[in-house]
Protein backbone atom coordinates (compact mmCIF):
# COMPACT_ATOMS: atom_id res chain seq x y z
CA UNK A 1 0.00 0.00 0.00
CA UNK A 2 2.79 2.44 0.87
CA UNK A 3 4.52 1.79 -2.46
CA UNK A 4 1.29 2.50 -4.35
CA UNK A 5 0.67 5.70 -2.39
CA UNK A 6 4.23 6.95 -2.83
CA UNK A 7 4.21 6.03 -6.53
CA UNK A 8 0.98 7.96 -6.95
CA UNK A 9 2.49 10.92 -5.10
CA UNK A 10 5.56 10.83 -7.37
CA UNK A 11 3.36 10.75 -10.46
CA UNK A 12 1.33 13.66 -9.12
CA UNK A 13 4.48 15.71 -8.44
CA UNK A 14 5.76 14.85 -11.90
CA UNK A 15 2.50 16.00 -13.48
CA UNK A 16 2.06 19.14 -11.39
CA UNK A 17 5.63 20.36 -10.96
CA UNK A 18 7.64 18.59 -13.65
CA UNK A 19 10.55 16.19 -13.90
CA UNK A 20 13.07 18.86 -12.86
CA UNK A 21 11.36 19.98 -9.65
CA UNK A 22 12.70 19.50 -6.14
CA UNK A 23 9.26 18.25 -5.13
CA UNK A 24 9.60 15.40 -7.66
CA UNK A 25 13.15 14.70 -6.44
CA UNK A 26 11.83 14.43 -2.87
CA UNK A 27 9.04 12.08 -3.96
CA UNK A 28 11.69 9.85 -5.59
CA UNK A 29 13.59 9.81 -2.29
CA UNK A 30 10.43 8.77 -0.47
CA UNK A 31 9.78 5.98 -2.94
CA UNK A 32 13.39 4.83 -2.60
CA UNK A 33 12.88 4.41 1.15
CA UNK A 34 10.24 1.75 0.49
CA UNK A 35 12.52 -0.05 -1.95
CA UNK A 36 15.35 0.14 0.59
CA UNK A 37 13.23 -1.40 3.33
CA UNK A 38 12.50 -4.31 0.99
CA UNK A 39 16.12 -4.79 -0.05
CA UNK A 40 15.65 -3.71 -3.67
CA UNK A 41 18.91 -1.85 -3.93
CA UNK A 42 19.01 -1.61 -7.73
CA UNK A 43 15.70 0.25 -7.59
CA UNK A 44 17.03 2.43 -4.75
CA UNK A 45 20.09 3.34 -6.78
CA UNK A 46 17.96 4.19 -9.81
CA UNK A 47 15.50 6.35 -7.88
CA UNK A 48 18.14 8.14 -5.83
CA UNK A 49 20.30 8.58 -8.91
CA UNK A 50 17.40 10.39 -10.59
CA UNK A 51 16.83 12.48 -7.50
CA UNK A 52 20.52 13.38 -7.30
CA UNK A 53 20.57 14.48 -10.96
CA UNK A 54 17.59 16.76 -10.37
CA UNK A 55 19.14 18.23 -7.22
CA UNK A 56 22.53 18.79 -8.84
CA UNK A 57 20.92 20.55 -11.81
CA UNK A 58 19.10 22.83 -9.35
CA UNK A 59 22.35 23.47 -7.47
CA UNK A 60 23.94 24.70 -10.69
CA UNK A 61 21.16 27.30 -10.90
CA UNK A 62 20.99 28.05 -7.16
CA UNK A 63 24.30 27.13 -5.44
CA UNK A 64 22.95 27.57 -1.89
CA UNK A 65 20.78 24.47 -2.45
CA UNK A 66 24.00 22.47 -1.98
CA UNK A 67 23.44 22.95 1.76
CA UNK A 68 19.93 21.48 1.65
CA UNK A 69 19.85 18.59 4.10
CA UNK A 70 17.87 16.49 1.59
CA UNK A 71 20.78 16.68 -0.85
CA UNK A 72 23.19 15.29 1.75
CA UNK A 73 20.66 12.60 2.67
CA UNK A 74 20.32 11.53 -0.96
CA UNK A 75 24.10 11.18 -1.24
CA UNK A 76 24.32 9.27 2.05
CA UNK A 77 21.53 6.90 1.05
CA UNK A 78 23.09 6.23 -2.35
CA UNK A 79 26.19 5.22 -0.42
CA UNK A 80 24.11 2.85 1.70
CA UNK A 81 22.59 1.20 -1.38
CA UNK A 82 26.05 0.65 -2.87
CA UNK A 83 27.35 -0.59 0.49
CA UNK A 84 24.53 -3.14 0.78
CA UNK A 85 25.38 -4.43 -2.69
CA UNK A 86 29.07 -4.77 -1.84
CA UNK A 87 30.22 -1.90 -4.04
CA UNK A 88 32.46 -0.62 -1.28
CA UNK A 89 34.66 1.85 -3.15
CA UNK A 90 31.66 3.67 -4.59
CA UNK A 91 29.91 3.60 -1.20
CA UNK A 92 33.02 5.12 0.39
CA UNK A 93 33.05 8.01 -2.07
CA UNK A 94 29.37 8.78 -1.39
CA UNK A 95 29.89 8.61 2.37
CA UNK A 96 32.88 10.95 2.18
CA UNK A 97 30.75 13.45 0.27
CA UNK A 98 27.89 13.08 2.76
CA UNK A 99 30.23 13.60 5.73
CA UNK A 100 31.66 16.79 4.22
CA UNK A 101 28.21 18.15 3.33
CA UNK A 102 26.63 17.34 6.66
CA UNK A 103 29.47 19.09 8.48
CA UNK A 104 28.47 22.23 6.58
CA UNK A 105 24.70 21.73 6.78
CA UNK A 106 24.75 21.13 10.54
CA UNK A 107 27.26 23.47 12.22
CA UNK A 108 26.50 22.01 15.69
CA UNK A 109 26.67 18.31 16.66
CA UNK A 110 23.78 16.60 14.91
CA UNK A 111 22.75 12.93 14.61
CA UNK A 112 22.85 13.12 10.80
CA UNK A 113 26.56 13.96 10.94
CA UNK A 114 27.09 10.94 13.15
CA UNK A 115 25.19 8.67 10.77
CA UNK A 116 27.37 9.55 7.78
CA UNK A 117 30.52 9.20 9.89
CA UNK A 118 29.30 5.80 11.08
CA UNK A 119 28.64 4.70 7.51
CA UNK A 120 32.10 5.88 6.44
CA UNK A 121 33.74 4.05 9.34
CA UNK A 122 31.89 0.83 8.61
CA UNK A 123 32.78 0.87 4.93
CA UNK A 124 36.43 1.60 5.73
CA UNK A 125 36.43 -1.39 8.07
CA UNK A 126 34.81 -3.54 5.36
CA UNK A 127 37.57 -2.40 2.99
CA UNK A 128 40.12 -3.70 5.49
CA UNK A 129 41.13 -0.21 6.63
CA UNK A 130 40.30 -0.64 10.32
CA UNK A 131 42.90 1.89 11.47
CA UNK A 132 41.30 4.53 9.22
CA UNK A 133 37.83 3.50 10.41
CA UNK A 134 38.61 4.36 14.04
CA UNK A 135 38.52 8.14 13.53
CA UNK A 136 35.05 8.48 11.94
CA UNK A 137 33.52 5.94 14.32
CA UNK A 138 34.98 7.82 17.31
CA UNK A 139 33.74 11.14 15.90
CA UNK A 140 30.28 9.60 15.46
CA UNK A 141 30.26 8.56 19.13
CA UNK A 142 31.35 12.04 20.26
CA UNK A 143 28.64 13.72 18.17
CA UNK A 144 25.95 11.36 19.41
CA UNK A 145 26.98 11.94 23.01
CA UNK A 146 26.83 15.71 22.49
CA UNK A 147 23.58 15.70 20.52
CA UNK A 148 21.64 12.87 22.19
CA UNK A 149 23.09 12.33 25.66
CA UNK A 150 24.77 9.30 27.15
CA UNK A 151 21.67 7.11 27.53
CA UNK A 152 20.50 7.08 23.91
CA UNK A 153 20.41 3.83 21.90
CA UNK A 154 22.39 5.51 19.10
CA UNK A 155 25.20 6.03 21.60
CA UNK A 156 25.08 2.32 22.40
CA UNK A 157 25.17 1.62 18.67
CA UNK A 158 28.32 3.74 18.32
CA UNK A 159 29.95 1.98 21.26
CA UNK A 160 29.04 -1.36 19.73
CA UNK A 161 30.49 -0.32 16.36
CA UNK A 162 33.74 0.62 18.05
CA UNK A 163 33.70 -2.67 19.93
CA UNK A 164 33.28 -4.61 16.69
CA UNK A 165 36.10 -2.62 15.09
CA UNK A 166 38.44 -3.40 17.99
CA UNK A 167 37.36 -7.04 17.95
CA UNK A 168 38.11 -7.41 14.23
CA UNK A 169 41.57 -5.89 14.85
CA UNK A 170 42.19 -8.32 17.75
CA UNK A 171 42.22 -5.50 20.31
CA UNK A 172 40.18 -7.58 22.70
CA UNK A 173 40.48 -5.44 25.84
CA UNK A 174 39.39 -2.35 23.92
CA UNK A 175 36.48 -4.29 22.40
CA UNK A 176 35.36 -5.54 25.80
CA UNK A 177 35.52 -2.03 27.26
CA UNK A 178 33.28 -0.67 24.49
CA UNK A 179 30.78 -3.52 24.86
CA UNK A 180 30.68 -3.09 28.65
CA UNK A 181 29.95 0.62 28.20
CA UNK A 182 27.16 -0.09 25.69
CA UNK A 183 25.45 -2.86 27.65
CA UNK A 184 23.87 -0.78 30.46
CA UNK A 185 22.50 1.70 27.91
CA UNK A 186 20.83 -1.13 26.02
CA UNK A 187 19.55 -2.76 29.23
CA UNK A 188 18.21 0.56 30.45
CA UNK A 189 16.42 1.26 27.18
CA UNK A 190 15.18 -2.25 26.38
CA UNK A 191 15.28 -4.16 29.67
CA UNK A 192 17.60 -6.96 30.73
CA UNK A 193 15.78 -9.60 28.70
Amino acid sequence: LAREDLSAAAELELTLKGAESLAYAESLNNLASIEFSEGRYDAVRELLGQSLQIREAKIEETPELRLDSAYATTINNLGLAHFRQGDLAVAKSYFERAVALRQEVYPQPHPEQAQSLTNLGLVLDALGQSDDALKPLTQALDIRLAALGGEHMRVAESLNNLGMLHLSAARFQDAEAQYREALPIVENALGPD
